[in-house]
């Protein structure tokens, strides 16, 4: 995430705040330690870095000559302690007010900015850049554009990095790339206004995301950065064979029952390892995820579809011959949610490697042939052929596709899916229909095991490092006795 142009960051303000350790592996502790290093570093630095022309600059070159130092265990979750100073919301402020907020900061850190649709000139809004670490659920910084209670507010709910540390666990057992790896979750020692308590996630920071190298800005320098990069990950390969082998991952893992659910430029790498691996669902056992598709129905139609609920007796089929019924809109589906991020990461590919070209669906059926042939592949490739994706012309990867379903092709080939979910999309001003092979809702149980672990592995209010190296090693028989 580091070493590239400088206008690829944005640095935001931060300060000490105390933070307890929570679930820490013993081998992380001399990361921990010389990241920690630098932030005592750098807030030593801050009135020399802050009164600098281009902090982002500054923050870059200081990084460069930094040298990490082994500090103690306790100075070493002090200096950790960190968390955003927040932005100011008003379109226009006063110049001592302006002070007052800016003297709130006692440190700058740089945090990425993307430049992928659609999230272009935005960025990672409640994280920061560490020396090698990424620090998550600092708080809402400069790049936050939304309004919501999921994110941005800025933290990290215990739950979701409780789910994203066994998560990336349980998944690195079964796929062919593992996830970037979290190396340590503490927890803030006093709670905000938020109830529930909030934790910040270290995490390795040696990738790049898709939307830092987009081809909607991405320099020389930051190519040769990218192809260095994947020259260390997959020494020898040419570009359209790192390509292959990122793809086969993706449907490789989708056999295994590992599927992550928010695929966009900012969520994925160019080496294909996973991140925020708390937006994935994992099946208990290595099987195939159940497949679905998502289809689209009108307005028009709202009499009857607004009274639609998940209902596994209801089929695609019988769905489909409803009296009355206008033709449905295709959505997305399993098949195309795992070709998207491989055109994703072509797409970024183009820009990097300039003298290649990648013909995506030439590297990617011909894996869904191999690794999921007992699900009779051919109908599937067919709907790939026939459909784009609304996503896809969101994220500009737009291509030839009809919007409309043939209702004879999708009766003989889909007809056995169960409808489990339907919902009006104010968004869309349609309703959105999922058809599954699966006629009931695996999450609800995941989510009953984790709510579980959640309790066993609930944050004390007087932690100690060998607590938290005790739940690191209870961690690790979980992951180990979860998958088979």
């Amino acid at each position: 995430m580091w070493n590239l142009d400088y206008k690829k960051y944005e640095a935001i303000h931060a300060a000490p705040k105390k933070v307890l350790p929570w679930i820490v592996p013993k081998e992380s502790m001399n990361r921990l330690s010389e990241n920690a290093s630098f932030l005592k570093a750098l807030r030593k630095a801050h009135p020399k870095i802050d009164g600098s022309p281009n902090v982002r600059l500054a923050i870059q070159e200081f990084r460069k000559k930094f040298r990490p130092k082994r500090l103690s265990d306790t100075e070493t979750f002090k200096e950790l302690g960190i968390a955003s100073t927040g932005i100011y919301g008003d379109s226009f402020m006063t110049l001592k007010s302006y002070k007052s907020w800016r003297s709130k900061a006692k440190l700058r850190l740089l945090t990425e900015r993307f430049f992928s649709p659609p999230a272009n000139f935005y960025g990672s809004s409640r994280h920061g850049l560490l020396y090698d670490l990424q620090v998550k659920g600092m708080g809402r910084n400069l790049l936050c554009t939304q309004e919501e209670v999921f994110h941005a507010w800025g933290g990290h709910f215990v739950k979701d990095a409780l789910m994203g540390y066994l998560q990336g666990g349980f998944a690195k057992q079964r796929t062919l790339l593992p996830p970037i790896e979290t190396l340590a979750l503490l927890h803030y020692a006093e709670p905000s206004e938020k109830i529930i308590p909030e934790s910040l996630v270290l995490r390795d920071a040696h990738t790049f995301r898709l939307a830092q190298v987009h081809p909607n800005f991405c320099t020389e320098g930051d190519a040769q950065e990218v192809r260095t990069h994947l020259s260390k990950i997959y020494p020898g390969a040419t570009p359209g064979e790192i390509l292959k082998k990122i793809a086969e991952h993706y449907v490789h893992a989708f056999s295994q029952g590992v599927l992550h659910r928010s695929l966009t430029f900012d969520n994925l790498t160019v080496d294909g390892r996973w991140i925020d691996t708390e937006s994935m669902d994992i099946l208990p056992k290595a099987q195939i995820y159940p497949q679905w598709i998502s289809i689209l129905g009108s307005k028009e139609d709202s009499a009857l579809l607004k009274k639609l609920k998940p209902n596994p007796g209801i089929l695609l089929r019988d769905f489909l011959n409803r009296p009355g019924l206008t033709t449905p809109s295709f959505l997305t589906s399993w098949i195309h949610h795992l070709q998207m991020a491989v055109r994703m990461t072509a797409k970024v590919y183009e820009g990097v490697f300039p003298s290649e070209k990648f013909q995506t669906n030439a590297i990617f059926l011909p894996l869904i042939e191999t690794h999921l042939k007992s699900l009779n592949p051919e109908p599937w490739k067919e709907l790939v052929r026939r459909h784009e994706t609304l996503n896809a012309r969101v994220m500009g990867l737009s291509g030839p596709g009809q919007l409309e379903i043939d209702r004879v092709f999708f009766q003989t080939a889909f007809g056995d899916l169960h409808l489990t979910d339907s919902f009006f999309d104010a968004s869309l001003q349609k309703y959105v229909i999922t058809f599954s092979s699966q006629p009931e809702d695996f999450r609800v149980a995941h989510d009953r095991k984790f709510k579980k672990w959640e309790v066993a592995f609930r944050p004390e209010k007087k932690a100690s490092l060998a607590r938290a190296h005790e739940l690191a090693e209870t961690a690790k028989d979980l992951i180990l006795g979860y998958s088979t």
